[in-house]
């Protein structure tokens, strides 16, 4: 493939909204494969593409229902890796012992400072977590403009940050729901509760390292 053709290819996805590296080479290797195959040797690259390969997957709109079809595969996935990854960590050898340690540091912590800090511990775990996420996304991204390239993201990266945004709403939820369950009362009841707050920030600490490992 020459690079005239890689741009001519680039140029085309990238129009019509092609988003996801995995998907843009999906594309490529494709259109240069019916290219190289026409009948039709004097047919240029762009006239292929608007004649043949367009219509062929029946427009631009039924490509990109394609790549959302990918996406929403590659979610079942993503999260069935991750939960998997969870569940060595609490059920799993020898990832127990990892997770017995962090129990242990967790416990001991709660001796020496009160439950409503660890539960602030909790929380800001909870955002570190979702800042470490939406990080990596916006620098993939960033990358992929600096070196110009004709997709903004990859299939994993547009999956988790769009499900970041759910994450980050998950406390407020859980505020709202104790406001109209018990108000504030309820709530310290259960900031204060270490049968609670321990394992909630065991379990934190736990997502964080699971989601580390999606990366690898």
């Amino acid at each position: 493939m020459s690079m005239n053709q890689h741009d001519i290819i680039g140029k085309y996805l990238q129009a019509i909204g092609v988003m996801t590296r995995e998907f843009f080479y999906e594309m490529e290797d494709h259109i240069l494969s019916s290219f190289e195959n026409r009948k039709d040797k004097t047919q240029t690259l762009q006239e292929h593409i608007r004649d043949e390969v367009q219509p062929s997957f029946g427009g631009v709109k039924k490509i990109l229902s394609i790549e959302k079809t990918q996406m929403n595969a590659r979610r079942k996935l993503i999260w069935k890796r991750f939960f998997q990854i969870l569940m060595s960590y609490l059920l799993g050898w020898p990832n127990m012992i990892i997770t017995a340690g962090v129990s242990g540091v967790v416990y001991i912590s709660s001796l020496y400072i009160n439950n409503s800090k660890l539960f602030g511990i909790s929380l800001a775990l909870w955002f570190i977590l979702v800042f470490v996420f939406m990080s990596r996304i916006l620098w993939y991204s960033y990358q992929c403009k600096t070196k110009k390239k004709y997709y903004k993201t990859s299939q994993v990266y547009s999956v988790l940050g769009n499900d970041m945004s759910l994450f980050i709403s998950i406390p407020n939820v859980v505020f709202q729901l104790f406001t109209l369950s018990g108000g504030s009362e309820l709530l310290m009841k259960w900031v204060n509760s270490p049968i609670l707050t321990i394992p909630g920030t065991v379990l934190l600490i736990l997502f964080f390292i699971s989601s580390q490992k999606l990366y690898k």
